[in-house]
């Protein structure tokens, strides 16, 4: 197995498009955290105690005979432009169980209907200066009835902050809801 060179980066448009091919030969999970590293985020494996943010870093994760065996746990996304076409990267990620967005300008309805991929892992999720999520897309928080904490800040595309709370409220009743 080998990762994409560096060089060779720059030729994917906007490394949204799932590799097939690359999916056959590294799984689901090392995918997503390739599609989550080339555009600035960060990730940790289950098991492994820190976030690896460095896409070479995966290379040498990928030369150990167990690479097949490492899970996305954690996504952390600051400034990061995510949309909703690489959220197709999460199909087949069965343990994310926690995922940071700070300042994801392109983050909105459609990439949280792709998340959903991951709703039965996901138990904490924070959305804070994510300007292009309005209402339609937090009500669509309401698939992930596995949470137990959600984070909302700083989300001036909601319109209807009450009202929206209110529906996450009576829908994840299991979930600590903060929203300011």
């Amino acid at each position: 197995m080998m990762l994409v060179p560096q060089e060779e980066l720059t030729k994917i448009d906007n490394y949204t498009e799932v590799d097939r091919n690359r999916l056959e030969l590294v799984g689901p999970d090392l995918l997503c955290a390739e599609w989550l590293l080339r555009n600035g985020a960060a990730v940790r494996f289950k098991g492994q105690p820190s976030l690896v943010s460095d896409y070479n870093a995966l290379m040498e994760i990928e030369e150990l005979p167990e690479s097949s065996q490492f899970r996305v746990e954690e996504i952390y996304a600051k400034d990061v432009q995510l949309n909703f076409a690489g959220f197709e990267h999460m199909k087949g990620c069965k343990n994310v169980e926690k995922i940071t967005l700070i300042k994801c300008r392109y983050i909105n309805q459609a990439c949280i209907i792709r998340m959903t991929y991951v709703k039965e892992s996901l138990k904490y999720l924070e959305i804070r200066s994510c300007y292009n999520l309005r209402d339609d897309g937090l009500k669509e928080l309401t698939a992930f009835s596995n949470l137990q904490k959600l984070i909302l800040s700083d989300l001036p595309g909601v319109k209807r902050k009450a009202e929206c709370k209110e529906t996450l409220q009576r829908k994840l009743v299991n979930c600590d809801i903060q929203y300011d």
